[in-house]
């Protein structure tokens, strides 16, 4: 990849099943080094093959409607040239351990319930609990 962003700038968005502190995830997460925990407890497989693919596929399934597509199946079934969203490469982004040398840094960030319906397609993620909500991990 060439080109050039500024500090603070979205390079990518890292897509797959968003899995909360209490959900199941060992059998998804056998040998599988696309599962990124983040900071509060929530992990996102990003892993585009196996059970990990049989389960986002599954779940878009279950919250995509004919009115609305709620997320975007298109990074774990299309090459690139014709994803939905290009940003939807986060798993492959390269981020190095020792901070001097890296390139690239994640920040968290959770779509909420008040994030546009119409632009909901063009993101990579799926809750696995149905009950999950922003307030709930406030909870926590």
């Amino acid at each position: 990849m060439e080109g050039k962003a500024l500090k603070g700038d979205v390079i990518c968005i890292y897509p797959g099943p968003v899995y909360s502190p209490m959900a199941p995830i060992f059998f998804q997460s056998l040998k599988n080094q696309y599962i990124l925990k983040r900071n509060d407890g929530f992990c996102i497989d990003g892993k585009n093959k196996g059970l990990s693919r049989i389960m986002y596929k599954s779940l878009c399934r279950r919250v995509n409607n004919v009115k609305h597509e709620l997320c975007d199946e298109s990074w774990i079934n299309a090459p690139k040239e014709i994803l939905r969203n290009p940003l939807n490469v986060g798993q492959f982004i390269n981020h190095c351990i020792v901070p001097e040398n890296s390139n690239v840094s994640y920040m968290q960030f959770t779509f909420d319930n008040e994030f546009p319906y119409d632009l909901r397609s063009y993101i990579p993620n799926v809750n696995y609990s149905l009950d999950y909500s922003p307030q709930w991990r406030e909870k926590l």
